[in-house]
């Protein structure tokens, strides 16, 4: 990977970050108690973590065929919130 695209690459993980970090924000302003934040910043640690039956344990049956997939979605939705 060249200089420029770890750049790429770290910048997009910086983005996705804060865009996380305002939908919590905007979560807590809507009403989300800190036991309601910290349960869905556990679910977010467990799908982005290495066991991938707890990662699609998250889902209802048949919404992912692989944690990979719901990694990306995941990576995706937080790419672009």
């Amino acid at each position: 990977m060249s200089a420029l695209e770890k750049l790429a690459a770290a910048k997009a993980k910086a983005d996705a970050r804060s865009n996380f970090e305002r939908f919590i924000e905007g979560c807590r302003a809507a009403g989300w108690s800190e036991h309601d934040v910290a349960e869905y910043r556990e679910s977010v640690r467990v799908l982005m973590g290495d066991d991938d039956a707890a990662a699609l344990a998250l889902f209802p049956p048949g919404t992912y065929q692989s944690a990979d997939q719901a990694r990306q979605a995941a990576r995706e939705f937080w790419g672009a919130a």
